[in-house]
């Protein structure tokens, strides 16, 4: 049975979101390593093995045609700052235990793509997702004035991660070559830091355990697959819906970081994640009502068709 592009859009981004739910309790293994360390090696090992799967899916001329393009060029540039910014906070927040705080960051990422969508992409927003935004900016101010803290990871994650998927929304560059070219774009970057500038005895992975190094080199799968998996899926579904779906990871990260890590977890915290998941509610309800209604309309269209 042939799959639709719907269908295959949503098994795609469901796989992304619980690979990348399940990040904390990996690269909580690597955690004695250096954050630019291991964001490094997440570079250099993605890029082997995007080129293996490159050579293997015969995309040379997807490739040819990236290079000659001084457009694409420049594009996958502010892509591959925005998804090395992602990445290099969200190591950070694991080994500085803020796993709920970058939590935090991805369930506000949906409420953000909305407000992304009506600044970048002219969409009017209904009153559900006005509510929705109007709850996650109160959410933020609760923070900074009971905790006296600004949110920077959840802040960090939820603008990087969220621009880097409104570019990718608008991009016609073959998604596995994209992922390719940025990680090469940051190979010099890492693969120099590596060599010269990082002083500890596991950079080389010569001394390593056999089991540290399985990880490392398991951290570019990591970093793959779940991206591989995200911009095939932003290719078939509307950026609402995959808004949607990004409920996935940071509920996982969440439990996570709550029962696993034990990382505390205020009264105050609560009034913040709290508004976030009222927000979450209030879009999730839009949603399913728009979607119904939708059915409705259809399904009413077609009566007469029936009828003939």
């Amino acid at each position: 049975m042939k799959l639709n592009n719907t269908t295959i859009g949503v098994i795609n981004i469901s796989l992304a979101y619980t690979l990348w739910g399940l990040g904390p309790l990996f690269y909580k293994f690597l955690e004695h390593l250096p954050t630019f360390e291991i964001v490094s090696f997440r570079v250099v090992w993605s890029l082997f093995f995007l080129l293996v799967i490159i050579l293997m899916s015969k995309k040379i001329n997807t490739i040819k045609s990236i290079i000659y393009n001084k457009e694409n060029i420049k594009f996958l540039s502010i892509t591959s700052i925005l998804i090395f910014v992602n990445w290099f906070t969200y190591i950070w927040a694991i080994k500085n235990n803020h796993v709920l705080d970058a939590s935090l960051g991805y369930f506000i990422n949906p409420i953000f793509f909305i407000f992304l969508s009506m600044f970048f992409l002219k969409e009017r927003l209904n009153k559900f997702q006005i509510i929705a935004v109007t709850t996650v900016i109160l959410a933020v101010l609760y923070q900074v004035l009971k905790l006296g803290s600004v949110p920077w990871v959840a802040i960090i994650l939820t603008v990087s991660f969220g621009f880097y998927a409104l570019l990718k929304k608008q991009s016609t560059i073959d998604s596995q070559a994209g992922l390719l070219f940025e990680n090469i774009l940051l190979f010099p970057l890492t693969f120099g830091y590596l060599l010269f500038v990082d002083s500890q005895p596991s950079a080389t992975m010569i001394h390593n355990s056999i089991i540290l190094n399985v990880f490392i080199v398991l951290s570019g799968v990591m970093t793959t697959l779940p991206l591989i998996f995200f911009n095939r899926a932003t290719t078939k579904l509307n950026l609402s819906t995959i808004g949607f779906f990004q409920y996935i990871n940071p509920t996982i990260s969440f439990f996570t970081g709550i029962f696993l890590f034990h990382e505390s977890f205020n009264y105050d915290q609560f009034i913040t994640f709290s508004l976030i998941w009222a927000a979450l509610a209030v879009i999730s309800f839009d949603s399913i009502w728009r979607l119904r209604k939708a059915h409705q309309l259809m399904s009413v269209s077609c009566k007469p068709c029936n009828q003939q």
